[in-house]
C-alpha cells in the first residue's frame, strides 16, 4: 500500500503530462476519476509484529473453541473491548479572540487527573465508570460491573492490552466468567480508545 501527498501526486502531475491544475480539480479528477480517498492514514508501531493479525485472529478462535468447550452458549457470550484512560481536569488549551494583546484568564492550574474505566461492547452493553484510583482492586469493581451490566450474558469476553495489571487478572476473571484476548503488543487500533462507533 502506497501514500502520496498532495504536493506528491501535484508533481506526479507535472512530470506525466507536463500539466498543473488547481488542487481543486486534480482533488476531483482523483475521486471521482480513479477511485482515490484523501483520509490521514492511522498509525503503525513499528516495533509490532508483522503476523499480529494472524496472532490476534488465532487468539479469538482459540477463545470461541474454549467457550464451546466448556458448554457456553455463545450466543449469550458478550464480547468487546475494555481499557483505563486518565483525562486531565484542567486542561489549558483554548485559544481565544480578543483586541488586546496579553490578557489573562482565571483557570485551575492544578494538574489533576481522572483515572477511568470504559467498556465498548461488540454485541454487549458499553460501560463507562470512574477508577478511584488505578489499582487492581479498582479495575477488578469496574470489571465486575461491567459483568453485571451484561444482563443477557452467561459469559464476557474482553480485548484488552498485555499490561501487567491485566496479565494479573486472568485467573480472577476464568472464576467469574470473565474471560481475555490479549491484543497483540505494540498494536494500539486495536485498544478501546481507538474504536470508533458505526
Amino acid at each position: 500500500m502506497q501514500h502520496w501527498t498532495a504536493e506528491e501526486l501535484a508533481g506526479i502531475f507535472v512530470e506525466m503530462g507536463g500539466i498543473r491544475y488547481c488542487s481543486s480539480h486534480w482533488c476531483q479528477l482523483l475521486r471521482q476519476r480513479e477511485g482515490m480517498y484523501f483520509y490521514k492514514p492511522r498509525p503503525r508501531d513499528y516495533r509490532r509484529s508483522d503476523d499480529a493479525p494472524e496472532q490476534l485472529a488465532d487468539r479469538i478462535e482459540a477463545t470461541f473453541d474454549a467457550l464451546q468447550a466448556m458448554g457456553y452458549n455463545l450466543e449469550r457470550v458478550g464480547w468487546g473491548f475494555a481499557d483505563e484512560t486518565a483525562a486531565q481536569l484542567h486542561s489549558n488549551n483554548t485559544r481565544f479572540w480578543a483586541f488586546e494583546p496579553g490578557l489573562s484568564r482565571v483557570v485551575n492550574t492544578d494538574r489533576g487527573s481522572q483515572s477511568f474505566f470504559g467498556f465498548y461492547g461488540i454485541n454487549a452493553c458499553s460501560y463507562l465508570t470512574a477508577l478511584s484510583n488505578g489499582k487492581m482492586e479498582s479495575i477488578k469493581t469496574a470489571l465486575l460491573a461491567v459483568k453485571a451490566a451484561q444482563t443477557d450474558c452467561d459469559a464476557l469476553v474482553v480485548f484488552w492490552d498485555n499490561a501487567s495489571t491485566h496479565k494479573a487478572l486472568e485467573t480472577w476473571g476464568w472464576e467469574r466468567r470473565i474471560f481475555f484476548v490479549w491484543i497483540p503488543p505494540y498494536s494500539p487500533e486495536w485498544s478501546a480508545t481507538a474504536v470508533e462507533p458505526d
